[in-house]
């Protein structure tokens, strides 16, 4: 029998930081429940920090690059999740059965010594971390809903 699994694409501004965290700490929290993919309007470099406050989790980036939203075009995603800036503006994106849109800021270190710049860096990682761990159970909560009105 073939288990089918949810998708879900997390979509940015860059793809360089939030969107690479979000995806790699989806695909370790869940395991293979998940299809998982990171897009952003851009395509730039993955910040060396975004890698190495996830390694500091025991979490790993392999084969994880920076990909454009438009490679996406025209697949069907189950779930699509926004990270965007308070008052910024979420891109649009067709062919989606649940869109969410999550607030989450981009690293901002009080100075641009190494370790602000890295602790700003951790901020983002634990409110991404949070995140995923209440789609996680929202999501099972649903799953287990779903199963008892079958």
């Amino acid at each position: 029998m073939r288990v089918f699994r949810s998708s879900v694409l997390f979509m940015g501004t860059t793809n360089t930081t939030r969107t690479q965290m979000a995806e790699a700490l989806l695909r370790h929290h869940a395991g293979d429940r998940f299809e998982v993919y990171s897009a952003g309007l851009e395509a730039g470099q993955i910040h060396p920090y975004t890698r190495l406050v996830l390694q500091e989790l025991g979490i790993r980036m392999d084969g994880q690059r920076p990909k454009r939203l438009k490679d996406y075009l025209g697949i069907t995603y189950n779930y699509l999740i926004t990270l965007t800036e308070e008052n910024e503006d979420a891109p649009i994106f067709p062919g989606v059965s649940t869109r969410l849109d999550w607030t989450t800021s981009r690293p901002q270190p009080a100075t641009s010594s190494e370790e602000d710049v890295l602790n700003a860096y951790r901020v983002v990682r634990n409110q991404l971390d949070v995140q995923i761990h209440t789609f996680l159970m929202e999501y099972d909560l649903f799953k287990l809903g779903a199963k008892a009105l079958l």
